[in-house]
């Protein structure tokens, strides 16, 4: 193994990938996504709906993905003549150069459509695309290669004499795991390209960490150690090739205004094609349980949509009822509901907390550094409680994380000001009334939330924009078998009585677990 060759080969892909997208860039420059989501926060958008212009010329153009897959391609070949692999190394290299070039594939389709009709695949199109992408990479791994036959450990210490006795039970499990960890892996990176550049430099850490601990666990007499070790630094060395024109700039929620410096975007062909290829270094390396923790970013990004979307915000919508949706039957949006972030993906709750985006990135890249560094610590660390001891601290910080999200609510600050009509909450407003035929008159405080403060303050998001409702302290949510977070009216006087006569402690577990303050007797 020649180090100059390698860098020689860093160094080639990554010049192939920004010429590349440059060209996509100059030649495509209309190939942009028309797509409207009404839910994200789009805090770069001033008006509804995107103040009277195109989606289309908001967006950039989707042309980074497919540039930096062919530089990949590209590069991988001609790696492949430099350093003579023999057939076995070649079939390697194929089956991980085509596995990423049929998630390209799939994330083409899918900005085609954004792009042509406003609209990409479904959810349930694109994850059972990925999954036959990566069953059929699994597949050809276990014809092609005599490697792709074998049982390893753990999976071989536990199932061995299952995978002796019945045939083919090997590649069933073979094909239903890298299903599932491409699948996954390649969605998650998906979910990070949110900003620009997040999902790049995240990529390019956990790419770098793959490409030391392929070559010095596996040795350079490994018969998979090369095609791994170029699959890694091509992947590396691709991003970094598009980054460039896909730099962070720093705007902020606070400030509103800033140059934008990135020029295209990877789309979903990129972040699917990049995610594919790290799961496929991972499962041929026999590392996929080091893939958890060198892509723990990608793991709370995932993570964080998976449950605030489909997991408690379905519960929520069933079992919740909001007290200031009670007397309508308008839609409950979800961010009425006690969620543990105030956006998902992950990004978009700090996004929202008026972070500067590019020092929000930059914090992602160090943090998505730190599990790299930490991950090929645990490796290559000589004694056994030092392995063990960067592994946990890893979880640590990635639950440091997570639960940064329910504290850091109340720091939530709306980018759009309070309408100047509404009375200053702290001044007293006078009241008058008739009574008995006598005028009445007092004095009170307002009671109006101050909404860039205030954490019980509800709002909405209509795609991305902030669109504060000004909420009655008292109002609170609780568990029910409502509909849509409504309230149930069809109790009777004898249930009312019953419930006013409950101490006021008394509260569902969930709402005792996610600290909702229970409803005030009136």
């Amino acid at each position: 193994m020649d180090p100059v060759l390698f860098l020689l080969i860093f160094i080639t892909c990554a010049f192939i990938s920004l010429v590349l997208c440059w060209i996509a860039k100059t030649l495509f420059p209309k190939f942009r996504s028309g797509e409207f989501k009404p839910g994200p926060h789009r805090s770069d958008i001033p008006a509804y709906p995107a103040s009277g212009r195109e989606i289309k010329t908001i967006e950039l153009p989707l042309v980074g993905g497919p540039a930096f897959t062919i530089a990949i391609v590209i590069t991988g070949i001609w790696a492949g003549y430099l350093f003579h692999l023999h057939n076995d190394q070649w079939r390697l290299l194929l089956i991980g150069l085509g596995a990423t070039v049929g998630f390209m594939v799939v994330g083409f389709i899918d900005d085609w459509h954004k792009v042509h009709s406003n609209e990409g695949l479904s959810e349930r199109a694109k994850f059972s695309s990925v999954l036959f992408v990566s069953m059929a990479a699994a597949f050809l791994y276990f014809w092609l290669l005599p490697t792709g036959r074998e049982p390893y450990s753990p999976y071989s210490d536990v199932m061995g004499a299952l995978f002796k006795s019945l045939p083919f039970t090997w590649l069933i499990f073979l094909m239903l795991m890298t299903g599932l960890i491409g699948s996954v892996t390649s969605l998650s990176v998906d979910f990070s390209d949110g900003l620009d550049g997040l999902a790049g430099g995240l990529v390019f850490s956990a790419a770098l960490a793959f490409g030391i601990i392929v070559t010095g666990f596996l040795g350079k007499n490994h018969p998979q150690g090369m095609p791994l070790e170029i699959l890694s630094l091509l992947c590396a060395s691709a991003v970094l090739g598009y980054l460039p024109l896909n730099w962070p700039s720093s705007w902020a929620a606070r400030r509103g205004s800033a140059r934008r410096l990135a020029k295209v975007y990877m789309g979903d062909s990129g972040a699917l094609a990049l995610g594919g290829i790290l799961s496929m270094i991972a499962i041929f390396s026999r590392q996929e349980i080091l893939l958890l923790m060198i892509g723990m970013a990608f793991v709370l990004e995932g993570l964080s949509a998976l449950i605030s979307a489909r997991v408690l915000t379905r519960f929520f919508r069933k079992r919740l009822q909001v007290l200031s949706f009670a007397s309508s039957h308008e839609y409950v949006p979800h961010t009425e509901f006690p969620l543990p972030f105030l956006a998902t993906p992950l990004h978009h709750h700090f996004d929202l907390l008026g972070w500067n985006r590019r020092r929000l990135v930059y914090g992602a890249w160090a943090l998505g550094a730190g599990f790299a560094i930490l991950g090929v610590a645990s490796v290559f660390a000589t004694e056994t409680w030092e392995r063990y001891l960067c592994r946990i601290l890893i979880f640590i910080f990635a639950a440091i994380i997570w639960s940064s999200g329910s504290w850091s609510r109340k720091y939530f600050v709306g980018k759009h000001p309070a309408p100047a009509d509404l009375p200053n909450p702290h001044e007293p407003v006078r009241s008058e009334e008739i009574r008995d035929g006598h005028l009445a008159s007092w004095t009170e405080a307002h009671q109006q939330t101050v909404w860039p403060q205030e954490s019980s303050s509800s709002y909405k998001n209509n795609d991305g924009l902030h669109s504060q409702q000004h909420a009655h302290q008292d109002q609170a949510v609780e568990l029910t078998n409502g509909y849509n977070g409504h309230l149930n009216n069809t109790f009777d006087g004898e249930e009312q009585q019953h419930e006013a006569e409950q101490p006021a402690g008394k509260q569902h577990w969930l709402a005792r677990m996610l600290h909702i303050s229970p409803i005030k007797s009136r």
